[in-house]
């Protein structure tokens, strides 16, 4: 808990150095990432990595009727790993300032760079080890690598997507408890509770498979991108009132490298995030929530991936439990309400619009919640 002090404290400290360290990350991440467009666009184009023309079959292997109508992006050109445009913001804009000190010896040049062992070495190892294994499920997709797939939708199985969600989460955990000494866990409105290394690390990893399944969220235009960009703007803002800047300039540079994306993402969209971005962008923003002590109200920030998976959850069990009777037309609950009518850009915007209204209930509560006292 931090008293009225801490907090005098930090505004003292944020009107320091570190407010370069924070934001700038995130202007560079961003040029970056745009600047990164062409070659990457030039290279998907090379190898046609192209979006599949329709989704042929649901999760549990039946037809997928109505997905494939609203899903048909005949006629149009839309590219795979769009993530990696926000990749190379991310990454370069973390070499660029490892780098810098380097080549010039003011102080304040050092103290952007904000790769740090008690901080980012994690969700950075995360992010790596996801997007590699993203490309591969991509690159499936796309008809290359044809010899790894034995999944009957294309790309990795999902036992082996959540399998490897699994082995990072439990090298987070690990991480966590031996080199931090992590195992506590803060509730709000109770407070932090020592829950032992054994529990800490259950949490650690069930967090990260659950919040990595919610990355079903993406297949619309400027679906994931905006929703993805305001989770980790509350999350950094959430690690900057915590005095982790490293974080908070992690999970800025996260989001500049995102509205890079977006900017090609939005209707007509050249690229879908698709697994290169979906499955480290899930893993680190679990990683980042259990670093800033705010794992018990991600479920609040994170709702619409949430409601996301749920929605495939409850499709499945409904059909296998009730005669194959469905509770929503088609899952995840985007395209339920394209088939209802929704058009794309609604359905973009009002989960925007949702998704900030989710962030703030969750940054109100942390707060609110006895954090900082």
């Amino acid at each position: 808990m931090m008293s009225a002090q801490d907090n005098i404290n930090i505004i003292i400290q944020i009107q320091k150095v570190d407010i370069l360290k924070i934001f700038l990350p995130a202007f560079v991440s961003f040029f970056i990432g745009i600047f990164a467009v062409k070659p990457i666009l030039k290279l998907m184009q090379k190898f046609n990595l192209q979006k599949k023309k329709n989704v042929k079959y649901t999760i549990d292997g039946r037809p997928a009727t109505y997905a494939a109508k609203i899903d048909n992006d005949e006629g149009k050109t839309l590219y795979r790993m769009g993530g990696l445009v926000a990749l190379v913001g991310v990454l370069g804009s973390l070499v660029v300032f490892r780098a810098l000190p380097f080549f010039f010896t003011a102080d304040t040049i050092g103290k952007i760079n904000f790769l740090s062992r008690s901080q980012t070495y994690v969700p950075i190892v995360a992010l790596l080890g996801g997007a590699f294994i993203g490309l591969i499920d991509d690159l499936i997709v796309c008809g290359r690598l044809k010899k790894l797939s034995y999944y009957i939708g294309d790309g990795l199985s999902l036992k082996v997507r959540l399998g490897v969600a699994f082995v990072i989460a439990l090298f987070s955990a690990w991480w966590m408890t031996t080199k931090l000494d992590m195992s506590s866990v803060y509730v709000p409105f109770i407070g932090t509770l020592s829950v032992g290394w054994a529990i800490f690390s259950a949490i650690v990893v069930a967090a990260i498979v659950v919040t990595y399944a919610g990355s079903v969220i993406d297949g619309v235009d400027g679906l994931s991108g905006g929703v993805f960009s305001i989770i980790y703007t509350t999350v950094g803002i959430i690690a900057l009132m915590e005095r982790r800047f490293d974080i908070a300039a992690l999970c800025f540079a996260i989001v500049g490298g995102l509205l890079a994306f977006l900017w090609f993402n939005i209707p007509p969209a050249i690229f879908m995030l698709s697994d290169v971005g979906s499955m480290p962008l899930t893993i680190v923003l679990a990683i980042v929530s259990i670093l800033t002590d705010s794992v018990a109200v991600l479920p609040i920030i994170s709702a619409p991936l949430v409601w996301s998976i749920g929605s495939v959850v409850l499709q499945l069990l409904s059909k296998k439990f009730r005669g194959g009777k469905k509770i929503f037309i088609a899952s995840p609950l985007h395209l339920h309400l394209q088939v209802k009518g929704w058009p794309k850009h609604m359905v973009s915007m009002r989960y925007w619009i949702l998704t900030a209204l989710f962030c703030s209930l969750g940054l109100v509560i942390f707060v609110a919640g006895g954090y900082f006292k």
